[in-house]
């Protein structure tokens, strides 16, 4: 560790240290918050570049990023520049869009691994603050998602979430730092700039600490809740039969993902109220980020639209390569591999494999990569048969058929 560090970077020793492991992208506006990190990554030695949008909507950007230039050359950093185009309407939100969309062009094209942005406390804590006016859910009062969801996923790091706005301008000015003031920030006709003045500054001076500790809270609570326990059903022929395969591009072809759940016996009551319709928004969500975290594990992200593909359909689609479906008290997600493997074949399914799938209730669209386990388990039973003759090994196989059986029908009990 750097030697004679400033007291606010000893403070974020654990939020920026990890990051001397990663590829790094700053993004930079010129702000005192976006200096003072750049030169906290500094103090720490900590591998980054930056990237600045020029939205030629002031005189004074111009020489902002003549500035970002400079300390880019100075201290030996790549600096990304991208020219927004004039929006018409919703300055803020088209804003945030095409500077994320610019971000994730750089990480995918040169390969970071994180996003570094300069979001600090008050920042936070305003966001809250309008969207309690708004009657949000724990979802959208925390914003300020730590993963995105681009053509390729990547970590986004915030070292200066619970550092007050009043601190950052202490630290820079102690470093005699430069920076620039946005002038637009004091437009109350923002309604951002309106909350920030009127409410999160003053509060957030008086009661930062408390606040920081709060949100703290509430962002473990998110990932707590956001966090299912995923189950897995291991089908050993087939997962065998896809890493063989040439055609293999899921290293999770074989395995079924259960994520229990009330929400379909919910679904059957009549004259539900609006306690419970809220209950089913949060279960859906849970559902929808289990769904998420499932289809990365099979190297594959859920675009916006496919999300909302799978609530409208009721998680009963096929996205992709794969299968999303439910029974009363699951949802199950599995890559299909009829789909992705061509040269998988079987035969019908017998009618005692049918009569067993509608006793145990496994939903239909799982019921064909069960049958296959089952085959490929024969067929490699009776390749071994053929290698070594042994006909006390006859138990042995039915014990194996009986011990699978057993195994789905606990896997998809009610």
């Amino acid at each position: 560790m750097p030697t004679f560090l400033s007291p606010l970077a000893l403070r974020l020793k654990e939020k920026i240290l990890p990051l001397a492991d990663s590829k790094n992208l700053l993004g930079f506006s010129g702000g005192v918050d976006s200096t003072a990190l750049f030169f906290l990554l500094v103090e720490y030695k900590i591998p980054f570049d930056i990237a600045i949008v020029h939205y030629h909507t002031r005189k004074e950007a111009d020489d902002e990023l003549s500035h970002a230039q400079h300390l880019a050359k100075l201290y030996k950093k790549h600096c990304f520049i991208s020219h927004a185009p004039q929006f018409s309407q919703n300055f803020e939100s088209q804003a945030r869009a095409f500077r994320f969309s610019f971000f994730d062009e750089i990480m995918q094209s040169y390969g970071y691994g994180a996003l570094i942005l300069a979001h600090q406390l008050n920042d936070r804590f305003e966001w809250l603050l309008m969207q309690l006016t708004r009657g949000a859910g724990l979802e959208n009062l925390l914003g300020f998602e730590s993963w995105r969801n681009a053509k390729i996923s990547y970590h986004i790091v915030r070292p200066l979430e619970s550092i007050s706005k009043d601190e950052i301008y202490t630290y820079c000015k102690e470093k005699g730092l430069k920076y620039f003031e946005d002038s637009s920030n004091a437009d109350l006709g923002f309604k951002r700039n309106a909350f920030r003045v009127r409410f999160a500054n003053e509060l957030t001076r008086e009661y930062g600490r408390g606040i920081a500790k709060s949100l703290e809270y509430l962002k473990q609570d998110k990932q707590r809740l956001n966090t299912p326990s995923v189950k897995r059903l291991r089908l050993e022929c087939v997962a065998r039969l896809t890493q063989d395969s040439k055609d293999c591009i899921c290293s999770q072809g074989g395995v079924i993902f259960k994520l229990e759940s009330t929400l379909w016996r919910e679904n059957k009551r009549e004259n539900m109220g609006e306690n419970d319709s809220i209950s089913r928004g949060i279960e859906q969500n849970r559902l929808l980020q289990g769904c998420d975290k499932i289809a990365k594990l099979c190297g594959y992200v859920l675009s916006f639209a496919q999300r909302k593909e799978i609530v409208k359909g009721g998680f009963c689609v096929k996205i992709h390569y794969l299968m999303v479906t439910h029974s009363e008290s699951a949802l199950f997600v599995a890559v299909d591999i009829f789909d992705m493997y061509k040269n998988v074949t079987i035969p019908p399914m017998t009618r005692d494999f049918k009569t067993f799938c509608q006793k145990s209730k496994i939903p239909p669209r799982l019921r064909k990569l069960l049958f296959a386990e089952l085959c490929l388990l024969e067929s490699h039973q009776k390749a071994d048969d053929e290698k070594n003759p042994n006909l006390s090994k006859n138990k042995e196989k039915q014990a194996d058929f009986k011990q699978f059986m057993k195994k789905i029908s606990h896997f998809f009990a009610i």
